[in-house]
């Protein structure tokens, strides 16, 4: 037993520094700067609101691609048009009842803290706007209640906005100051129908654009000269209320021209979050239409590497990220040499997975002499038929699989080369399909050991060693 090693079951996050880092810095175990230059280019193109999913499987290094674009695009726009980039983690922020808050708190926060022109020149004002609006938002578009003295400083917020003097200036905060506090139960007694009636909602939509617009500046033509992009992360991780709730408010509070959205997400999770609000009934792809206008698909390699080259170096680098290289984890990598450039099973998260089963289950190396070599082929071969093909796995425990089940998902030939492992994944796994080959040809193949072989592998034996070694694991969660 190998007891002593402690492997990780998670990939440690790499420390990102989300507003300066960028694709080179960290390469991790996918070079995305490609995606990324994609990503960019239908950013910078598009002058219109937009929102854009980035879309891709768990495990396939959403959150980390996002995190590098961020850096890397605010790099690369140096000196072009002026554009600020807000990271949002919706995931981080689900406990909290109100999107809308907590997505425009982040954006206060970035506003104050960045050090791009865009923010060192509009960030005051739009800082002083947002959080000015922001607790009238919450409570007219959501709840009711604010008081009514606050209306004409809604009303103005464009004026600040556009080069208010120092008298105003010092007027709003501290009106913003005062309403973003606690009502004394006199003010709340004097709230009337104002913020729940329809004039104080499009009052408080209007203060909440102008800041916005404030931020993009548009010109006379209406095109904006400024871009905010917010990067919205981990929502298909979300409550499905929240993410719902989040989307609606991109849709109707954020719909200003050169603000750009980017969600990352796992679409067929997000259209089960639909679903889980809205019943199974409902079209959830056609619902999410109606907040995404283009979509980016992040695929599981980058297409100019070879597939086996590609899926060999990424599960290598796997493993060192595990921090185990040992037993079936290493056994394991002939399979996805024999399988690789043959199959579309193999996938990112597929590999994680194959290789946690690999780490969590035993080699019991000083069992070796006794526990054939030929079983522990067909122990890492179930291991990696559990993560890549279970359908198979189905077949070997209902008694149902064929020798063309097990040869076609693992890519078998015939075993005329002992010496070489490909030919010795096959003569393990054909032992226990004997009848496709005839007794003078194991005969030949074995010479001295055919008798003790041959009557050790039956069909039984993938049934028994995988619930004897295998079936007993259960990985759930784990992305």
């Amino acid at each position: 037993m190998l007891g002593h090693f402690l492997p990780r079951l998670t990939l440690p996050e790499e420390e990102i520094d989300i507003y300066k880092d960028g694709f080179e810095t960290h390469k991790n175990l996918l070079d995305r700067s490609e995606e990324g230059r994609r990503l960019s280019h239908l950013v910078t193109t598009i002058d219109d609101p937009v929102t854009i999913a980035v879309d891709g499987a768990w495990g396939a290094g959403k959150s980390h691609f996002l995190k590098c674009w961020v850096g890397q695009h605010l790099k690369d726009t140096i000196g072009k048009k002026e554009t600020e980039v807000l990271y949002f983690d919706a995931f981080a922020h689900d406990y909290l009842s109100d999107p809308l808050v907590a997505l425009s708190g982040a954006l206060i926060e970035r506003l104050g803290s960045s050090n791009t022109s865009m923010a060192i020149s509009l960030g005051e004002k739009a800082v002083l706007g947002l959080k000015s609006v922001v607790p009238f938002l919450a409570r007219t578009g959501f709840r009711a209640g604010i008081s009514y003295l606050s209306a004409g400083f809604i009303n103005r917020a464009d004026e600040w906005f556009q080069g208010g003097d120092e008298e105003e200036t010092a007027e709003a905060q501290a009106t913003a100051s005062a309403v973003a506090g606690r009502l004394s139960d006199d003010a709340q007694s004097a709230v009337s129908g104002f913020w729940q009636a329809e004039e104080g909602k499009r009052a408080a939509m209007e203060g909440f654009r102008a800041t916005l617009e404030s931020l993009t500046e548009p010109d006379k033509d209406g095109k904006s000269t400024r871009r905010l992009v917010i990067v919205v992360d981990e929502l298909d991780r979300c409550r499905p209320d929240y993410a719902l709730s989040l989307l609606e408010i991109i849709k109707h509070f954020f719909n200003v021209r050169g603000i750009t959205f980017i969600l990352g997400v796992n679409q067929r999770a997000l259209q089960n979050q639909v679903k889980a609000r809205y019943g199974e009934g409902t079209d959830a792809a056609l619902y999410l239409q109606k907040f995404v206008q283009v979509t980016m698909k992040l695929g599981d390699k980058p297409r100019r590497y070879a597939d086996t080259t590609f899926y060999c170096d990424y599960y290598d680098r796997l493993l060192e990220k595990f921090g185990y290289q040992l037993g079936f984890a290493t056994l394991g990598k002939e399979y996805i040499k024999q399988t690789a450039h043959n199959t579309g099973d193999l996938s990112l998260r597929k590999l994680q997975h194959f290789a946690r089963l690999s780490i969590l289950t035993p080699w019991e190396q000083d069992r070796f002499s006794s526990f054939d070599w030929r079983n522990y082929t067909l122990v890492s071969g179930l291991l990696y038929l559990e993560a890549m093909r279970p359908d198979v796995i189905s077949k070997i425990l209902d008694d149902s699989v064929t020798w063309k089940d097990i040869s076609q998902s693992l890519q078998l030939q015939s075993p005329t080369e002992t010496s070489r492992r490909p030919a010795k994944l096959s003569e393990a796994w054909l032992l226990c399909f004997q009848e496709q080959k005839t007794p003078e040809f194991w005969q030949e193949h074995l010479g001295n050991e055919y008798e003790s072989v041959t009557n050790s592998f039956d069909r039984e034996t993938p049934k028994y060693l995988y619930q004897r070694h295998v079936g007993n694991i259960s990985l759930e969660n784990l992305s």
